[in-house]
């Protein structure tokens, strides 16, 4: 049985009283750069206790194609990202996590 892993692009946004409203507007735009970028199965999540929205894409532990495919639709995410003139973020980052959502991996 193998081991899934998650890549992720996380966003933190800056906290203040619109943040609900601004995690729905980016979770809306990266739930729809993942499916432009050829996701086959994604998570979009918001992290209220951290503002932190982002995208989770699984891939077993150890198959480095399906990582690279994983990377690929987190790079166009962060393109769109780039584009986008939606407010209030603090800063992003690129990880990996294990099953157990413990960090394996982070640029940040």
């Amino acid at each position: 049985m193998a081991i899934v892993h998650y890549a992720r692009f996380n966003i933190q946004l800056q906290d203040n009283k619109d943040v609900e409203t601004n995690a729905a507007e980016w979770q809306n735009v990266l739930h729809d750069a993942a499916i432009e970028g050829y996701a086959d199965d994604f998570e979009v999540f918001y992290l209220a206790e951290k503002d932190i929205v982002g995208v989770s894409i699984p891939y077993e532990d150890g198959d480095r194609m399906v990582l690279l495919e994983a990377g690929s639709v987190l790079g166009f995410c962060l393109a769109c990202y780039e584009k986008s003139d939606l407010p209030s973020m603090n800063q992003s980052w690129l990880s990996l996590h294990d099953e157990k959502d413990q960090t394996i991996f982070s640029t940040m």
